[in-house]
């Protein structure tokens, strides 16, 4: 299954629309950098698998001649207090023989376990570099040291093979690469396939490359693929291909975990299994075999028959010992010599009670013994008891005759007596202090309320008389407009009359 360009590119195109409109209602940004476009791959199934990293091969890579890339190399010389500068001039002097000219810096691991022990110092590393490579020798070694930021930021190390002929294709595949972190829990993984400064037949162009590789890289291939969608950080996404297939249809895809090159098989053997060979293979299988006799085992007098029968997967009790097994198989050899014989019920019976009766004598000895043990013990304990209390009375009383008489009894009783005496002086003071600060405190707060009281019917008594003064002012006004209104009027009779 491959994808149509054609219609990969109408995808891009109405995402890379969305994306201007939306630029447009907010236009905050100072520089025109590039947003990184993102894809998602879903699953049918999820794959019984650890966590997994899967690289792809871009047409059109992410790095341009702006962007920052970061080496890590090992270390020419062992040891810390080492300067790293002469290894960072031979890996430089390298790159120029092979002409590669996008490696903005080098940091060997000495310089990061000096100068990056911060966390602080390592993130800001992971934030200066838009890329990182390294030797493939030591890319677990660095992700170790750097730890979570360079996780967190999806960051990873690419691994380049400085013993490549080509050195210059090799860093140059390096860099076209993208990374796809999976785990074994989520349906969904997402990773980078372009930017929005690529054109549109540059970004579908790459969404089709990587969708061949799934095919093949992808547990379960693709048919296990339910959906791909492209989105930008923060914004709807478009689907690129999208399948029904029900989950009945596909089976869970198994994923082995892969075998380092140097892991080799261990063999020996166990103190707990003696006469056993056991291998342990690289994937954790165990495969356990019986050993043959050697030179050192016939010296020590073992046979063939000692290995034969012994039995790994029979328990044997704990209070069993070798001891006890020996008789068994000694009694059971004059067993078969001498048949047995047959007895009636009657010597059957009589057996059985001298058996009993044995049993009985033996734990009547052991019960008396233990008595006789535990008397003597008691009487020896109650004797000690005795003579350790007659010494600590002896020793009571001689200390108490070595005291010599002194005077100090007497004078800390008159000490004593006249601190009484002071606090039973004291006390009633102490009261009488209190009762009178009450008082004075009480008639203060009376005298406060009294007096406040009186200014505010002092007060009251004022404005009332000012409230009927200036009603008095308004009723001689009124009396006075009258008069004249009542003047105007006969004015205006007589001027008539005349």
């Amino acid at each position: 299954m491959t994808l149509i360009q054609d219609k990969v590119e109408s995808c891009v195109s109405a995402l890379l629309k969305l994306e201007s409109n939306l630029s447009k209602a907010k236009d905050n940004n100072l520089f025109d950098e590039g947003q990184p476009i993102h894809m998602t791959v879903q699953c049918i199934r999820v794959p019984a698998m650890n966590k997994r990293n899967l690289r792809f091969c871009l047409p059109n890579p992410l790095i341009d001649e702006s962007s920052e890339v970061c080496l890590f190399v090992p270390n020419l010389q062992k040891g810390r207090s080492i300067e790293y500068e002469p290894t960072v001039q031979h890996y430089q002097d390298i790159l120029k023989e092979h002409k590669v000219e996008r490696i903005s810096q080098i940091i060997p691991l000495n310089q990061i376990n000096t100068e990056y022990d911060r966390y602080e110092l390592k993130r800001n590393l992971v934030n200066q570099f838009d890329m990182f490579l390294a030797d493939g020798r030591i890319t677990g070694h660095v992700q170790g040291l750097i730890g979570k930021p360079i996780h967190m930021k999806r960051k990873l190390p690419v691994p380049v093979d400085f013993r490549a002929k080509d050195l210059k294709k090799e860093i140059d595949n390096a860099l076209s690469k993208t990374l796809m972190m999976m785990t074994g829990h989520s349906e969904k993984s997402s990773l980078k396939i372009g930017h929005t400064k690529q054109s549109v037949p540059q970004i579908a162009e790459n969404i089709v490359a990587v969708a061949e590789e799934l095919a093949s890289k992808y547990p379960g291939g693709w048919e296990n693929i339910r959906s791909l969608k492209i989105h930008l950080q923060d914004r709807a996404s478009i689907p690129v291909y999208i399948s029904l297939k029900s989950c009945n249809d596909v089976e869970i895809p198994v994923v082995t975990p892969r075998i380092p090159k140097k892991a080799k098989p261990v063999e020996g053997e166990l103190t707990t299994m003696p006469g056993v060979h056991v291998t342990v293979l690289p994937d954790g299988e165990v495969i356990v075999k019986k050993r043959k006799l050697t030179k050192e085992d016939i010296e020590f007098g073992l046979s063939p028959s000692d290995l034969e029968d012994f039995d790994p997967d029979e328990e044997m009790d704990a209070n069993s010992a070798d001891e006890e097994v020996a008789p068994k198989v000694e009694s059971k050899k004059k067993v078969k010599k001498t048949a047995p014989l047959s007895k009636t019920k009657k010597e059957r019976n009589d057996d059985a009670d001298s058996d009993v009766n044995s049993v009985d004598e033996n734990t009547h000895v052991v019960e008396a013994a233990e008595d006789a043990y535990l008397s003597e013990w008691r009487e020896q304990w109650n004797e000690n008891i005795k003579r350790n209390g007659k010494k600590r009375k002896e020793m009571v009383d001689e200390d108490l005759n070595d005291v010599p008489q002194t005077k100090k009894p007497k004078i800390l009783q008159d000490k004593t007596k006249k601190k009484k005496l002071k606090n039973g002086t004291k006390e009633p003071k102490l009261l009488q202090d209190k009762t009178k600060k009450k008082k004075l405190k009480n008639e203060g707060k009376k005298e406060n309320i009294l007096q406040d009281k009186t200014k505010k019917k002092k007060i009251k008594d004022v404005k009332i008389k000012e409230t009927v003064v200036e009603d008095l002012n308004d009723v001689s006004q009124t009396k006075k407009s009258k008069d004249k209104t009542k003047k105007k009027i006969l004015k205006n009779v007589e001027i008539k009359e005349t």
